[in-house]
């Protein structure tokens, strides 16, 4: 039994732990812990069948993922835009400055491998992707409680373009009939009906980084919204969102050049990810179309029940990584939206806010050739190595790397302990592709393994750190014994949704009718992932492979009455 004396000492010691874990909380934590989960990324429509493995590669990069104790995962299903106007740049070569350049939809292609033409569609390879995606879906309902899907359309010619410069209308239809709402939302909307259960929730943010799209379209997005909300038949909680980018949230050029630029040395290297200063909203270049579309933006926004962010976060410091720098990324989106006259921070106050993406390349070059040999990766996260792996261009040999990169990883686990800093947070994700997977659970970020279960697990051959892996797997399991925990911001989401349900339905919208069969022809940004040469034998299974201008895109709603209470103001 415990004298006084040491119960107090006891008492002295438990008060000092709490003072303590209370100096790691800013001002915008929520004070509960934060998984960090992993992706099951995709770019064609082999990857939803077992071609190349025992299982589909979608299957394993999801049985993968659940080894490191997460109870979400996200989706990225990639599809493409074919622009003739993309045949003038040279194949297989770096075009560093592409990112920045405007974007149009000749028309919606798909990929069935990774060095195979971009194909029109045809209700074949829609079923192909519906069904796929069905399956894989089932798969991670067993493995975990939470799905978001955060839909990628990619340049299908591979020039280095990105998405966020791309302002299609969602519900465009292209010449051969197709439209982004019937090649990925209805597929998407369908296999998760399929798929999930009760208990479950559903994340179904309508784009990946693509703000250009949603911010040039906001009302079509919204009917978007509101026509998965008609389609939704399954008993799991459905939640509706957008992610955007760190910069640039518009997709258009609205900051001024930064330091230090990336390389190689071009005109727009200083532009490249977005950290110059950020000019004032009447000289951003759609001043006109964005003025046009606020109220349309606000409407959409204040309808969403959640938000994204490509977190690329800036850690300029040597080691010296805090818990500021991680939120750099996030505070950059809440800059632009502030300069919109847009108050997202008090948006956040009753909606859930997550890094959709986020990562440490090790790169330094826009055309994922250069790894970094030291800390200065922290000025570039956003770009990386995006050639499938090899020892040679492994930045996280390098000891100065690798040290810097268990350390902003730390510091990562520090804003995940809190909720985040002085910004909300309740979800994050590693972008788990080539040199940003140091998880390895990409069969491109390591030499190929056919084994489910990862036979050379932990990953020896490969981009992944193990140091990071074991920091992640034991943070989940802390967070995962307080899942049951709720926050007080939490608690007002909860209030918000509740009155947001007893708004009047919206009104529908006309239905989409389904094509009848017809016959059709057969950021990472700098090159792909070799789609010029065939796999060496190590990787003749590397059908996942992706060239750099796929993976290295980095750069990298209406408010009513009975809301209204809940509802932050300053829209």
């Amino acid at each position: 039994m415990m004298r006084p004396s040491q119960l107090a000492l006891v008492a002295l010691g438990a008060f000092l732990a709490l003072q303590c874990a209370a100096a790691a909380l800013g001002p915008g934590s929520t004070g509960k812990r934060v998984e960090q989960s992993s992706m099951a990324i995709t770019f064609y429509n082999s990857e939803y069948a077992p071609k190349y493995f025992s299982i589909s590669q979608c299957e394993l990069l999801v049985r993968r993922a659940a080894k490191h104790g997460s109870r979400r995962i996200q989706f990225v299903p990639t599809h493409y835009w074919y622009e003739k106007a993309n045949e003038q740049y040279a194949p297989n070569t770096c075009h560093a400055d592409n990112w920045s350049v405007q974007n149009k939809v000749d028309y919606y292609c798909y990929k069935d491998e990774w060095n195979s033409d971009c194909r029109q569609w045809d209700d074949a390879a829609v079923t192909t992707f519906r069904t796929g995606l069905t399956n894989c879906f089932k798969v991670a309902v067993d493995l975990f409680d939470e799905i978001l899907v955060a839909p990628h359309l990619d340049e299908g010619l591979k020039r280095g373009k990105w998405r966020n410069f791309l302002h299609n209308d969602p519900l465009w239809k292209d010449p051969y009939g197709y439209s982004f709402w019937s090649i990925m939302h209805q597929p998407i909307l369908a296999a998760a009906n399929a798929a999930m259960k009760p208990g479950k929730t559903f994340w179904f943010a309508v784009e990946g980084e693509m703000g250009g799209t949603v911010l040039s379209h906001p009302a079509q997005y919204l009917k978007i919204y509101n026509m998965i909300k008609q389609g939704w038949s399954n008993p799991a909680k459905l939640k509706l969102g957008a992610t955007f980018n760190h910069a640039y949230i518009m997709g258009y050029i609205n900051r001024g050049p930064g330091s230090p630029p990336v390389l190689p040395s071009t005109p727009m290297a200083a532009y490249d990810g977005g950290w110059g200063p950020l000019l004032p909203l009447e000289l951003w270049p759609n001043y006109d179309e964005a003025k046009k579309n606020l109220p349309d933006i606000r409407a959409f926004l204040q309808a969403s029940d959640f938000f994204g962010v490509s977190n690329y976060a800036r850690a300029d410091d040597g080691n010296n990584v805090t818990p500021k720098m991680i939120e750099t990324g996030a505070a950059k989106l809440i800059a632009e939206f502030k300069a919109m006259g847009i108050d997202m921070k008090a948006l956040l106050k009753t909606r859930y806010f997550m890094y959709n993406e986020f990562g440490l390349g090790g790169g330094l070059s826009e055309c994922g050739d250069t790894p970094g040999t030291d800390s200065k990766i922290g000025y570039f996260p956003w770009l990386g190595v995006t050639t499938s792996y090899t020892p040679e261009t492994n930045p996280f040999n390098k000891p100065a790397v690798k040290e810097f990169t268990i350390d902003y990883y730390k510091a990562l686990m520090g804003v995940l302990d809190a909720g985040g800093y002085e910004i909300p947070l309740h979800h994050s994700y590693i972008w788990n592709c080539v040199s940003w997977d140091v998880q390895g659970i990409h069969p491109a970020s390591a030499l190929w393994n056919t084994d489910v279960d990862q036979g050379d697990w932990p990953v020896k051959n490969g981009f992944a750190v193990q140091e990071v892996i074991d920091m992640i797997k034991a943070h989940n399991k802390q967070a995962r014994s307080e899942s049951g925990k709720r926050s007080t911001q939490e608690d007002r989401i909860a209030v918000a949704a509740k009155a947001k349900a007893a708004d009047p339905p919206a009104p529908k919208s006309p239905a989409i009718k389904p094509k009848s069969a017809k016959k059709t022809a057969g950021r990472k940004t700098a090159a792909k992932l070799d789609a010029a040469r065939k796999p060496t034998k190590v990787q003749a299974q590397a059908k996942g492979q992706k060239k750099a201008s796929q993976l290295s895109n980095k750069r990298k709603p209406v408010n009513k009455q009975t809301r209204a209470a809940a509802e932050p103001k300053g829209l």
